[in-house]
């Protein structure tokens, strides 16, 4: 299902994203341990963030909790760490640098690009772990695209015109192109971004909010992080 030509050049480098196959982990904790031991993937060195659609972002340089509240971002410089973010229509964005070994991982919907996350993102890799922008290798996953959309004229303006597509009646977000965007004003290279073509609306094997509407929320997991070499 998820593919990077990018990132599946990184041999120690997992990436991953769960899909409908893998059950509710949330409602079946026996999902949760099949999709983690299926990946090689210890639980215990799992970190997810506490997605509040914002642009915080947390340097894990350890496990003191399994979940870190009110982020939507997360880098890791530490090896057989993985981190992950919840998403469902959202973009799960993927961050590698391939010479200083550090991932990390965005939870990027509407809200959190109108708020910066992803430059945030680029800016914490610089200054928290000294990465040059120009290094990184991001890969834009899954989420809904603008065919299926549709956004309310109090929130078409609130997104830069570029990246709607409106008629007299409709408007329509593109939110992957609105990603692609914010990355390389922050300095990532055109040619080191990475796009999904997959759509979560369309795809019936992947958890979408919009097309779903289910309460509480059926998400997908997100995961980055690299394989310790021995």
């Amino acid at each position: 299902m998820l593919n990077s030509s990018f990132l599946s050049t990184y041999q120690n480098l997992h990436y991953s994203l769960s899909t409908r196959a893998d059950g509710d982990f949330k409602k079946n904790i026996i999902n949760e341990t099949y999709y983690f031991k299926k990946r090689r993937v210890p639980k215990s060195r799992v970190v997810l963030a506490g997605t509040v659609h914002g642009s915080n972002v947390k340097i894990v340089n350890g496990i003191s909790s399994p979940k870190i509240a009110n982020v939507d971002g997360l880098i890791t410089q530490m090896p057989s760490l993985f981190l992950g973010v919840s998403v469902a229509d959202c973009l799960p964005v993927y961050f590698y640098d391939p010479i200083k070994k550090v991932c990390g991982i965005a939870h990027a919907g509407r809200k959190g690009l109108i708020r910066g996350i992803l430059q945030t993102m680029v800016n914490a890799f610089r200054q928290a772990c000294d990465v040059n922008p120009a290094s990184l290798v991001v890969f834009i996953g899954p989420g809904i695209e603008a065919c299926h959309y549709q956004v309310g004229e109090a929130v078409a303006k609130t997104l830069p015109s570029a990246f709607l597509r409106s008629n007299q009646r409709s408007h329509f977000a593109d939110l992957k192109s609105f990603a692609r965007f914010n990355l390389i004003e922050a300095g990532v290279p055109t040619h080191s971004i990475e796009v999904s073509d997959i759509c979560t609306h369309c795809h019936p094997n992947l958890h979408s909010f919009r097309r779903d509407k289910t309460n509480p929320i059926q998400s997908m997991l997100a995961l980055i992080g690299l394989y310790e070499t021995f």
